[in-house]
């Protein structure tokens, strides 16, 4: 799921980027920046790149499991989370500063303008979510340096969204059997 909502948010920045500044290829991946040895990823050299760093609950609202009818006397429960994902978009443009920066400005662009991701304008988001929303995390430079060495890497341009959404189970949903059609009573 988690994979899923990323993708999705990477497609809609590609899909307005690629209008804006035509190319043969994306500007926006989801990945981490660097590689397992700890490199940085040459594949992410002029690229966007959109990275998962936290997941939090949201504590203040609460989500009831929903019961789905899968067919005659098949249900299923979806237990549901409100959380909130914080991703880096990132700016990975070495030697080419003024065009990284030309396109983080537009991707902003894009997530302002449009902060409200459903089904309805984001084809490609999972069944499960019926809305998702965008903002800018206001995070201070220590918290952004921190996020960076975390990574393992030097700071880049960068912006910290957090995306708030309803999110039905993470990965399936529990088989809660058929209905009931009669209860055994003693006589």
């Amino acid at each position: 799921m988690l994979h899923d909502v990323i993708s999705a948010i990477e497609h809609k920045l590609n899909a307005a980027l690629i209008r804006r500044f035509p190319a043969n290829q994306n500007w926006v991946v989801s990945s981490d920046p660097l590689d397992a040895a700890g490199n940085p990823r040459p594949e992410l050299y002029h690229k966007l790149v959109l990275t998962l760093v936290n997941i939090e609950e949201e504590r203040a609202a609460t989500s009831p499991a929903q019961t789905q009818s899968r067919g005659v006397g098949q249900e299923s429960l979806t237990l549901q989370m409100n959380l909130n994902l914080y991703v880096l978009l990132s700016a990975q443009f070495d030697g080419n500063y003024a065009d990284g920066l030309k396109l983080l400005s537009a991707a902003m662009t894009v997530l302002r303008t449009d902060p409200v991701l459903t089904p309805q304008n984001t084809p490609n988001l999972p069944d499960l979510i019926d809305r998702l929303s965008i903002e800018l995390s206001n995070t201070d430079l220590a918290d952004i340096r921190d996020i960076w060495a975390s990574l393992g890497m030097p700071a880049k341009p960068c912006v910290l969204y957090k995306i708030r959404g309803l999110f039905g189970d993470l990965d399936k949903a529990i088989d809660v059997g058929g209905p009931v059609r009669a209860v055994p009573t003693d006589n």
